[in-house]
């Protein structure tokens, strides 16, 4: 869980913020970024699927959900404004492409070929 909330947008912006060398790094790799959400979303749907078969839902639980989606929904929206073709597309350089250059079979190495 603490993983993920650093990682969210407006979170990683307050730590990059504070300019302390090992905490103003990049994100999660994709890789260990993965599983804490899946869990999270089956333990979610777990209790969304407990809360709906109960019939009375206090107000406070309500506001508080709709509060939650409302920081959710700004934090995509953030992201698909700067993932945009037309605005990542700026932010990285063109490179020529040589296929040679990317098979794993044309760059031998000679630790790993003995």
């Amino acid at each position: 869980m603490i993983l993920i909330a650093l990682a969210l947008g407006s979170t990683n912006r307050i730590i990059r913020l504070t300019a302390i060398p090992l905490l103003e790094g990049e994100r999660d790799t994709a890789r260990l970024f993965s599983l804490p959400p899946f869990i999270v979303i089956v333990t979610a749907a777990t209790a969304l699927d407990r809360v709906l078969k109960q019939s009375v839902t206090a107000s406070w639980h309500r506001l508080l959900a709709i509060v939650a989606l409302g920081f959710a929904s700004l934090d995509i929206a953030a992201n698909i404004r700067v993932w945009r073709v037309a605005v990542s597309s700026g932010l990285f350089g063109s490179a020529p492409f040589t296929p040679g250059l990317g098979a794993v079979i044309e760059r031998a190495d000679p630790v790993y070929a003995k």
